[in-house]
């Protein structure tokens, strides 16, 4: 795991906004298409796909972020501190990932 920690700790911090901006990319251009087959269940799974995107690079972090914490060399130290910046930004990204996909599952979004 030595020679992939750093690429997994990038994943672990660029993996939530990517998951994010591939979320809004892929759900706002559905809407007219969606609205227009009926096939709302395809909200449901962009929605499910990106949160689960997002909690499984977060994942990521938190896991590197423990096996990280006793070791004491500089680039174990920046692959813990991605690692902990990644397990941030995935809190956070899922939050924004949760609270943007309520309203298309709240109210129609075809009004």
């Amino acid at each position: 795991m030595e020679a992939t920690r750093p690429t997994l700790s990038l994943l672990a911090f660029l993996g939530p906004p990517i998951a994010w901006a591939i979320h809004v990319m892929v759900v706002y251009p559905l809407v007219p298409w969606i609205c227009s087959t009926g096939h709302f269940w395809l909200f449901w799974l962009a929605h499910l796909a990106a949160i689960g995107a997002a909690a499984a690079a977060t994942l990521v972090g938190w896991r590197i972020h423990h096996h990280t914490a006793r070791d004491g060399d500089a680039a174990t130290g920046r692959a813990h501190f991605l690692a902990r910046l990644g397990v941030w930004a995935g809190i956070f990204f899922v939050f924004a990932i949760a609270l943007e996909s309520l309203p298309t599952l709240l109210l129609d979004p075809c009004r």
